[in-house]
């Protein structure tokens, strides 16, 4: 998971697709997306509204990972949020974030 966060912030689409299921689901607040490619794509296009994407917090539960995080945005504004990921065979199969999209 560190990793992804990781990725994310680089906007290294080709990182992100390794560590995601081909099936992987994304559902949160603004979109759902399906496949590698697609949820991949979707990160490195939302990480360029953010000066940083800050992980504050992460524990695991089994199988799920769940990760308290910040994105900072250019304005100066920062959106909290929380993603529950489901990790099997070292790649994230499915992934539920929440944040308020009002916030900022």
């Amino acid at each position: 998971m560190q990793e992804y966060f990781a990725a994310w912030r680089r906007g290294d689409t080709t990182r992100l697709e390794t560590l995601l299921d081909d099936h992987v689901t994304a559902s949160g607040p603004l979109a759902t997306v399906h496949g590698a490619h697609e949820h991949a794509a979707s990160l490195v296009r939302s990480a360029r509204m953010f000066r940083d994407i800050a992980v504050d917090q992460m524990a695991s539960d089994g199988a799920y990972v769940l990760s308290w995080f910040r994105l900072e945005l250019h304005s100066g504004s920062t959106v909290r949020a929380a993603n529950r990921c489901e990790v099997a065979r070292d790649v994230i199969r499915a992934i539920e974030v929440t944040f308020d999209p009002q916030q900022e």
